[in-house]
């Protein structure tokens, strides 16, 4: 599967897109994989080697009770389900798991994962700690673990999830706030904006300064290497950089396409990832509502306009998703439309007291302790507001919605948004606005 799945479907795209399709756009693309996957599914079900009684293998993925190892001794991908949760397991650790395996479900996602074996793990013991001591992530995360709220620390600036209380995530999940536990476009775009203000101070040419950025860009994004988001907003923020570079104007949401399509490119597997599709999801309703948004509060001014604009970017995100919620979840908390201005707000401080926190603590040992101390008082906000919001029950709602339900659903919402555009006609949003 490792070498039929990337060649075949590569191969495959560009027959049936070419081919089968006179349409451009989605549709080719969305028709040629289909196909494609089809096909590889086919063949892959005529192997497959039979289950081993241990495993030892190198921890690639871990998210609760789920571990997916890659053997340490040849080829070979498993996934497995622990009793209990971990919380010292992380990725590039070596572990020996016993269990019962068998072949995986013949589904997308294990196929476009490469898996051999799935099953549940009956034993297990810690091998190697993984993860070079001397990197700068593990020095990071070192720095922020003596923090009060350093796992929440390291989960918001570095994606380092591993560590965080399973309380901490029911309560951003119950507040319908999950999307900012997860490092995503709004966390590079607030790293993103230090970077460039630190950047601002340099005594160097316009376009160079831009350069510069980017490479912070850059920097950040390999710290967030098993991110998939991080790779979207890199590759968004250097087509805008390089935009600005040239003199170009850009039309956002095409800059969007581009980016989800290299990172499907790359990784295949995250079209199957529930949090990709509903993250580029809303990100795409939001870019295409913002010229929208800006005509119907026009006739406002000051900070009334631009709360009224935070509120309904947040509602257009909230419907991008509404159906992946009740279809994944069974449930949504449209409290999270009214408290996601004041936590991304506290949110912007705890990332930016961290930046700068880390950054004097790399020149003088202990020279970030007040900024930490101050990060800690953020993060203490926005779990005070999570709390007291998560006693609040009276805008939650559960539904069990079935695909029909789901296709119906974005098929109004397609409606709307056609409705939308014949009233008010076209009008995308472009760099440099």
């Amino acid at each position: 599967p490792a070498v039929l799945y990337p060649g075949g479907v590569l191969l495959l795209v560009g027959v049936a897109g070419i081919g089968l399709s006179r349409r451009k756009g989605p549709l080719k693309v969305f028709f040629a994989l289909a196909l494609s996957m089809v096909a590889a599914l086919y063949f892959w079900s005529l192997q497959g080697p039979l289950p081993p009684a241990a495993f030892v293998g190198k921890v690639s993925f871990v998210k609760g009770r789920s571990l997916e190892l890659e053997s340490a001794f040849g080829k070979g991908r498993i996934w497995l389900e622990l009793h209990e949760r971990d919380p010292r397991l992380g990725v590039g650790d070596v572990v020996l798991v016993q269990g019962q395996w068998h072949r995986p479900r013949k589904n997308l996602y294990n196929l476009s994962r490469g898996l051999d074996f799935e099953g549940k793990a009956v034993k297990k013991n810690l091998i190697a700690q993984g993860g070079n001591p001397k990197d700068i992530k593990s020095q990071a995360k070192r720095v922020l673990s003596d923090s009060d709220w350093g796992p929440l620390h390291g989960a918001l600036l570095l994606g380092a999830r591993e560590g965080l209380p399973q309380g901490i995530g029911q309560l951003f999940r119950k507040s319908g706030t999950a999307h900012l536990l997860a490092v995503s476009g709004l966390h590079f775009g607030i790293v993103l904006y230090f970077v460039i203000l630190g950047v601002s101070f340099m005594p160097v040419p316009g376009r160079w300064r831009v350069f510069l950025w980017l490479l912070g860009a850059l920097g950040y994004a390999l710290l967030l290497s098993d991110a998939p988001s991080a790779l979207r907003a890199l590759v968004f923020v250097w087509v805008l950089g390089l935009a600005k570079i040239l003199g170009r104007r850009v039309k956002i949401l095409d800059m969007l396409w581009n980016a989800g399509g290299f990172c499907l490119l790359l990784w295949p597997s995250l079209l199957f990832q529930a949090g990709f599709v509903m993250s580029f999801l809303a990100t795409a309703l939001i870019v295409w509502s913002i010229p929208y948004w800006e005509r119907i509060t026009h006739g406002f001014s000051g900070v009334f306009r631009k709360l009224i604009l935070a509120l309904g970017i947040g509602l257009t995100a909230q419907t991008a998703l509404l159906g992946l919620l009740f279809y994944f979840f069974k449930e949504v908390n449209f409290l999270g439309i009214f408290i996601t201005v004041p936590l991304s707000l506290l949110l912007f401080l705890e990332l930016g007291w961290l930046l700068l926190g880390l950054g004097l603590e790399a020149l003088i040992a202990g020279g970030g302790r007040a900024f930490f101390d101050a990060a800690d008082m953020a993060a203490s906000g926005i779990m005070g507001i999570l709390a007291q919001t998560g006693k609040i029950g009276w805008l939650i709602f559960q539904g069990d919605w079935g695909f029909l339900a789901l296709l119906f659903f974005y098929l109004l919402l397609g409606m709307g948004i056609y409705v939308c555009e014949r009233i008010w006609g076209g009008n995308p949003c472009y760099f440099p606005s």
